[in-house]
């Protein structure tokens, strides 16, 4: 194994921020489908990526 092969693998913190950050896309995108109007859509983007943030910052990045 060279010294290279192991920078390719993602640690466990890396992927349960790259999957909590992907749910939260998914669901954001799906609450932003409800409406045509894209000043709400951006809204619910805004909104949504706040209160994301700010469950990530309070319940898992503790947890890493």
């Amino acid at each position: 194994m060279s010294e290279y092969e192991g920078d390719f693998l993602m640690k466990k913190e890396d992927w349960l921020n790259s999957g909590f950050y992907f749910v939260l896309v998914v669901v954001i995108l799906f609450f932003s489908d409800f409406t045509s109007n894209r000043l709400i859509q951006f809204g619910i983007a805004f909104i949504g990526t706040i209160v994301g943030n700010l469950i990530h910052k309070k319940f898992i990045k503790p947890k890493l």
